[in-house]
């Protein structure tokens, strides 16, 4: 059964199917998150999903499940605007995603799978406990990479992790109502502008 419950926004992701994990896996783990996440029409990705539709039904994005779990939360609360998980109110845009506040990941944050399947002595024996921790691929090569307003190329696991800790955090970003009218007049400001030069350029 999917975790979430209300309303999803209009123009939410919308995919056919998904792809799932084998059954040994599946059937032992503690929730599925969908891990597509489609750049800008310019290939930059800015946002995250948080709420996919899927077969038909409402799935969480990745790192909305990651959080989910992490917060030990039962159900996530969907509405047109927002996502709330245990108190947590994350605002969405009308397709289901969430504005990424990017900054420098720590590179502290990041440990080799070499040193901890080699139980390398220096790792702290609690250092993964009480945290939120991704799996993934992060080196030259691999296809997991996208562009961020930071990097050209930003490797998707870490993506993934700092959406992760905006939502556990509140580091989202947030677009305000009134920007897309401003746009609007500004840009009709500076067409209005530049027709009255020409006019009047031509007129001298």
């Amino acid at each position: 059964d999917s975790p979430i419950l209300g309303k999803l926004p209009a123009a939410v992701y919308n995919w056919p199917a998904e792809l799932a994990a084998i059954p040994e896996l599946d059937d032992v783990s503690l929730g599925t998150g969908l891990i597509n996440v489609p750049p800008d029409s310019d290939g930059v990705t800015r946002t995250v999903p948080l709420l996919i539709r899927a077969g038909n039904k409402p799935r969480p994005g990745f790192a909305m499940e990651i959080a989910r779990i992490a917060l030990d939360a039962e159900r996530i609360e969907a509405t047109p605007s927002n996502v709330k998980v245990d108190g947590r109110m994350v605002p969405i845009d009308r397709h289901g995603r969430m504005r990424l506040h990017f900054g420098d990941f720590p590179s502290d944050d990041i440990v080799p799978a070499a040193l901890v399947l080699l139980k390398d002595e220096e790792l702290p024996k609690d250092l993964f406990a009480g945290k939120a921790v991704l799996i993934g691929l992060s080196a030259q090569g691999t296809f997991d990479v996208a562009a961020t307003p930071l990097a050209a190329e930003s490797f998707g696991p870490l993506i993934h992790a700092q959406a992760v800790d905006s939502i556990l955090g509140g580091g989202w970003l947030v677009r305000p109502a009134w920007a897309g009218p401003a746009e609007w007049a500004l840009a009709a400001l500076l067409a209005f502008l530049a027709l009255a030069a020409a006019i009047f350029g031509k007129a001298y």
